[in-house]
């Protein structure tokens, strides 16, 4: 059996039907490396796992299991399988780009010219000694600050008696990035009961946000799932029961305008105050919107936990009823500008917790650097760039701010604006394949390169020339001065202002 993950259920059936003198064979193996690289017999080892093994390699390969820096990961740790050997592909015809992405030099091989295929697929070792696959790295992804293995929230749903078959998937609408389940039920199963089950296996940040019943599993010709052809989660409604039925007149109005200002957060068209804000999609940020959202509608500051705590929106409209009847809308302060002295400015917890561990690990740690790399077509003004990048850091003084002890305690110190100038690299005279590659070994170095809270900058830019029309700009900060969000709106501004320099606007 091979092309696709082998059930040990199926297996076993297939045992069952044809007797024991059948023999079942799992293999593994790409098309880059000629298809059969690792081979399993099932019955060997593995016993009680739901997924057959994929085996040891076959002869004249290497098999590893790798983490991101390309060390081995101990057995029962997940990785990337990297493959070498006699089998691999030249690579792929008229794509060096691609071929140099996939296809590196082997670091554990004394052969001159040995390669490496990066596989994508995430396994590890069994004490057996056998390799498991755990599915794609393209199918992990980061939710709620999770990291989440779509094939194992699958394997949950589908331990559903009434489930014949299931997918997961990431999807961004209105409602921000969620996770959205579909699934084909061999009876009728309802919503709340699945979402039920689900929450017993996995961590409640984690399950899905919506869950979508089809009649049946859209299918590519080869018999995977088409995931372009998913259709998209129906909005939110109000819940059939209304729990204000019995509340008193006052807490009314507070409810419907608490439901109103979280259908707008969420981007559904109606909500009630039966409906649980997380189970309609929201998260930790929207949370943090909604907050803000109910400070401008009502005037009364209602802590974050209490969304957490209170998620049901008629009971949060409660908590909202019982800040406006103790007066708490008029103990909010307004918000000012803090002075800039020489003593600096306090920091915030997450940045505390961030200096102390940069402390502890005595510096030199690149584990909060928050990489980018954008490859940029066409002609480049580099002048214009680097008074973008300027202009940027002029704005946010977070990206001009540094830490140090002031009096025993971790301060925020702000630099004045100075100019930005970006790290040049020319590679456009190297031969392509070896572009590709010296770029791809400088994106990784910039994202280890350490960087110093006391002396900064805490943003790093550097620019790689490929070709006349063709640049890979790198950006890095550490984690204590920016986050994800962040990061989404550098790119967006520097899009913008670099445009507009262009233009001369």
């Amino acid at each position: 059996v091979g092309g696709e993950a082998l059930p040990a259920g199926l297996a076993r059936r297939a045992r069952e039907r044809f007797g024991e003198g059948l023999e079942v064979y799992n293999e593994y193996g790409p098309t880059e490396a000629t298809v059969g690289c690792m081979l399993h017999r099932f019955g060997e080892g593995g016993a009680g796992r739901e997924w057959v093994p994929v085996g040891r390699p076959a002869a004249n390969t290497q098999i590893y299991v790798l983490d991101r820096h390309l060390q081995p990961v101990p057995a029962g740790v997940s990785g990337e399988i990297y493959i070498g050997g006699d089998c691999l592909a030249e690579g792929y015809l008229n794509r060096p780009g691609l071929t140099a992405d996939r296809f590196l030099p082997d670091p554990f091989s004394r052969r001159e010219g040995a390669r490496l295929y990066r596989t994508g697929d995430v396994a590890r070792h069994l004490a057996c000694g056998a390799v498991e696959c755990l599915g794609r790295r393209d199918e992990q992804v980061k939710v709620r600050g999770h990291l989440v293995e779509l094939g194992e929230l699958r394997a949950a749903v589908n331990r559903h008696p009434q489930v014949r078959d299931s997918v997961v998937v990431l999807r961004e609408d209105k409602q921000g990035r969620r996770l959205v389940c579909y699934y084909v039920a061999r009876q009728e199963v309802e919503e709340a009961e699945l979402r039920e089950y689900v929450a017993r296996s996995v961590i409640a940040e984690t399950a899905p946000s919506a869950y979508v019943r089809l009649g049946r599993m859209p299918l590519t010709v080869n018999g995977k799932v088409n995931t372009e052809a998913l259709p998209e989660p129906p909005e939110r409604r109000a819940a059939a029961v209304e729990v204000t039925a019995g509340a008193d007149s006052g807490t009314r109005p507070v409810e419907e305008l608490v439901c109103g200002v979280a259908a707008e957060v969420l981007g559904v068209e109606r909500l009630s105050g039966a409906d649980n804000f997380f189970d309609a999609g929201g998260h930790s940020l929207l949370a943090t919107r909604l907050v803000m959202r109910l400070r401008e509608a009502l005037g009364v500051e209602v802590p974050l936990r209490g969304v957490f705590e209170r998620p049901r929106l008629g009971a949060l409209a409660e908590l909202v009823s019982e800040g406006l009847k103790a007066g708490h809308g008029a103990q909010a302060p307004p918000l000012g500008r803090a002075e800039r002295g020489g003593g600096g400015l306090p920091v915030s917890f997450a940045q505390r917790r961030l200096w102390f561990l940069d402390q502890l690990e005595g510096g030199g740690s690149a584990a909060y650097n928050i990489p980018i790399a954008l490859r940029l077509l066409g002609p480049l003004d580099l002048d214009a760039l680097e008074r973008t990048l300027t202009e940027v850091v002029r704005r946010h003084e977070t990206l001009r701010t540094t830490f140090k002890l002031v009096d025993g305690e971790p301060r925020q110190l702000v630099s004045y604006p100075s100019p930005v100038r970006l790290a040049f690299t020319d590679l456009s005279k190297l031969e392509r394949v070896k572009r590709e590659r010296q770029a791809q070994s400088l994106v990784a170095e910039e994202a280890r390169e350490p960087f110093d809270l006391a002396q900064g900058p805490l943003l790093r830019a550097r620019l790689l020339r490929l070709s006349a029309n063709e640049h890979v700009a790198l950006f890095t900060m550490h984690h204590i001065v920016c986050d994800g969000w962040s990061m989404g709106v550098l790119v967006k501004e520097v899009s913008a202002l670099y445009e507009a320099l262009r233009q001369g606007e």
